[in-house]
């Protein structure tokens, strides 16, 4: 029941408070008829267009905007969704330490990549270490800049998070 409150109320703040597409650099989340023939619950990440599809029926998509890897760092296939967290904590990589001077754990919080709710994508029970989540740069939804993962504006994924279960099926392409 908090989910859905959740989902509703980050739809609510959604519709009202929506500045011209122009102003935000990226474009809100739409209903599409679901002609692609998704399962109620499945998601389909069009990397290429950047957009993350996710059946809320068997007749009705919900179309996210999404932030996919850099070139070279794009992950395509087939996932379920097996753990999804509200305030994760991220856990770099070691090639992302590496690249770059990170340390081993960023907790919850404003400073954290994955932003406010993380949905980790499992093939045949083991971790991909590919994620849908939140951003702290909400402007990089639209681009190809992650190591991987797909990033959505934290309003958004907040609401996916709320139709969303754990077990869905998840495609990328």
């Amino acid at each position: 029941m908090d989910r859905f409150i959740l989902a509703l109320a980050a739809f609510v703040m959604s519709v009202l408070f929506v500045a011209p597409a122009s102003a935000q650099g990226y474009f809100e989340p739409y209903e599409a008829d679901n002609t692609i023939g998704l399962e109620s619950g499945d998601i389909l990440i069009d990397s290429a267009k950047r957009k993350l599809y996710f059946a809320y029926d068997d007749e009705l998509l919900i179309v996210y905007p999404v932030a996919v890897g850099r070139e070279g760092a794009g992950w395509k296939g087939k996932a379920t969704i097996e753990r999804m967290v509200d305030g994760p904590s991220w856990y770099p990589t070691a090639d992302q330490k590496k690249k770059r001077r990170l340390p081993d754990v960023v907790g919850p919080g404003p400073n954290n990549p994955l932003g406010e709710y993380a949905l980790y994508l499992y093939q045949g029970g083991r971790d991909t270490l590919i994620r849908i989540h939140g951003t702290n740069n909400p402007s990089s939804i639209g681009k190809a800049v992650s190591d991987g993962c797909f990033r959505m504006r934290n309003e958004h994924v907040g609401e996916l998070f709320g139709y969303v279960y754990e077990g869905a099926r998840v495609t990328v392409r």
